[in-house]
């Protein structure tokens, strides 16, 4: 109650504007919103109420709209922010997140200097959906602080592709190797047989002639016998 009546009694008075504003991402365009028509509004606290954490206090009486930012889970957000009249930092920035289902928002980044006009914030890789970025600069020498909230798109991480089975690759088949030649024995060499001898072929049997032979018989001239002495063979 104490903090919602800070909050009228800001939104009513006449205090300092145009402080600082969040640039980058988009910051909410309704209730009391550092960004709203480019002016900051300076709630009149400090130091900062611990609700400002709470998801129902954190973005004060703002609105969510549609996302300023789409951005990948495990990703990271460049914040960026402007001041119209410089104040002394300390405290400084402080950046912090709320997901779906999640009561309070968890600072992420905290005691910046407000004149590095950036900052970058890293999301969780294991959380995804609208969630709201809250931006907040207090500075105890202005008596005050200012806040703005910005939704974003949080998009779940695709899940990473499948490898592609290697096939293993197929064994060369081994050539069995092939047996030296064995040498054939040698043979003895085969005596050629012994010749049978060959009878030689008996001669065909001469005809005997026994016609009986008369041989002339010579005398000398002075024995000429008689021819009637003469006896033939066979006589």
């Amino acid at each position: 109650m104490l903090f919602s009546a800070v909050l009228s009694l800001a939104a009513c008075a006449s205090l300092a504007s145009a402080h600082a504003i969040l640039l980058s991402p988009a910051g909410r365009t309704t209730g009391t919103q550092s960004s709203v028509s480019g002016e900051g509004i300076k709630i009149p606290r400090f130091p900062v109420p611990s609700s400002l954490v709470s998801a129902s206090g954190g973005c004060v009486d703002s609105t969510a709209g549609a996302p300023a930012l789409t951005v990948a889970a495990g990703g990271s957000v460049p914040v960026k922010w402007a001041i119209t009249i410089p104040h002394q930092s300390d405290p400084g920035v402080r950046i912090a997140l709320r997901f779906p289902g999640e009561t309070q928002f968890t600072i992420v980044k905290d005691k910046i200097n407000v004149n590095d006009l950036t900052a970058t914030v890293s999301l969780p890789a294991g959380k995804s959906g609208m969630a709201t970025l809250q931006w907040m600069w207090a500075t105890e020498e202005d008596g005050g602080f200012y806040v703005a909230c910005s939704d974003l798109n949080v998009t779940a991480p695709k899940p990473a592709p499948k490898p592609t089975p290697k096939t293993a690759p197929k064994p060369t088949p081994k050539t069995a190797p092939k047996p030296a030649p064995k040498k054939a024995p040698k043979k003895a060499p085969k005596k050629a047989p012994t010749p049978t001898p060959k009878a030689a072929p008996k001669p065909a049997p001469v005809p005997v002639d026994n016609t009986p032979i008369v041989m002339p018989v010579v005398l000398p001239p002075a024995q000429v016998p008689d021819a009637s002495e003469i006896v033939l063979p066979g006589q």
